[in-house]
């Protein structure tokens, strides 16, 4: 099990800390602060959050193993989308991963995530992905 709260947490406590979001949220609003967390969690440069998850993973054994990403709820409002994140971690592992997504089916085969107006996440369902 993976919690993706817990591994953004360490990623902005191992980068930046928490001080620095906290000071672009007074200075500048949520929005940049929502930018920073993401430039944390995505950029070369940082942690990105798929190459952590990737780490935790090695030594794992695809015939028995499953990996569990929960707390995904952590990524919004609109931090990271969970459809990018599944895309990068394709290929990266044999390892069966399921994302439990915080959302709500909208149509046949797209989601909202947090139950959102917005369409922020729309279209997080591909060839690769099973909503259930």
């Amino acid at each position: 099990i993976i919690s993706l709260a817990r591994l953004l947490w360490q990623i902005i406590r191992e980068t930046e800390g928490l001080e620095t979001i906290v000071e672009d949220e007074k200075e500048f609003g949520f929005s940049r602060a929502q930018e920073t967390v993401t430039t944390l969690i995505s950029d070369e440069d940082f942690m990105p959050i798929s190459q952590e998850i990737v780490k935790r993973l090695k030594g794992l054994d695809p015939r028995r193993d499953l990996c569990f990403l929960v707390r995904v709820g952590v990524l919004g409002p609109a931090i990271y989308r969970s459809a990018k994140l599944l895309n990068e971690l394709y290929g990266q592992t044999l390892i069966p991963t399921i994302l439990f997504y915080p959302g709500i089916s909208q149509g046949d085969r797209d989601l909202r995530f947090l139950g959102l107006p917005s369409k922020e996440d729309s279209g997080a369902y591909d060839y690769r992905v099973k909503i259930y």
